[in-house]
């Protein structure tokens, strides 16, 4: 369990780092850039998507996807 809480936090900051260095980057560079966004948020199964473009739509669902089928894999070997 305590490696779940070390994993767990070590995203985070893995992700405020990255958000961090790509709005650096954004800053530094001179011309405009166009910038899009998304998130899931994961009710029990049940995604709730948003995003800015219909591309980063489908990359969010594919995300979900992702996360149910890796929160089932899961579940599965921790009850096995």
């Amino acid at each position: 369990m305590e490696q779940l809480v070390t994993i767990g936090t070590m995203l985070i900051i893995v992700g405020v780092i990255i958000l961090f260095l790509g709005t650096l980057l954004s800053l530094l560079k001179s011309k405009q850039a166009k910038t899009e966004g998304g998130f899931v948020f994961m009710i029990g199964p049940i995604p709730i998507i948003g995003a800015t473009s219909k591309g980063m739509f489908y990359l969010m669902i594919l995300l979900s996807i992702l996360m149910v089928i890796i929160f089932l894999l899961f579940n599965w070997k921790v009850l096995s």
